[in-house]
């Protein structure tokens, strides 16, 4: 949680052939930019899935914290983890 006091920007923590339970499919977003776009206007989006695989649904947003903690290997999906308050110098950007 920001609060006034405290600089803070959004950041993302990737991780790469990972996907984490229980994602929404957002079958009409086409980039990973979009994706993190659509999880950042959500105010109950804790990160996204995004799945590179041909044929397959890019874009998943996690809506509750319990289940984006259970992950499983999964070749070509990167589980980003959204950050709604880095404060400056902590973590990535939103790339």
């Amino acid at each position: 949680f920001c609060d006034y006091l405290t600089a803070c920007s959004i950041a993302w923590d990737k991780l790469t052939d990972i996907a984490g339970e229980g994602g929404t499919p957002r079958s009409g977003v086409t980039s990973r930019g979009a994706c993190q776009q659509e999880c950042i206007a959500n105010d109950v989006c804790v990160g996204i899935d995004v799945d590179m695989n041909l044929g397959s649904t890019l874009c998943w947003l996690h809506l509750q914290e319990a289940n984006i903690w259970n992950t499983r290997k999964a070749k070509g999906i990167s589980l980003l983890i959204l950050n709604r308050c880095n404060q400056a110098g902590e973590g990535t950007s939103d790339d």
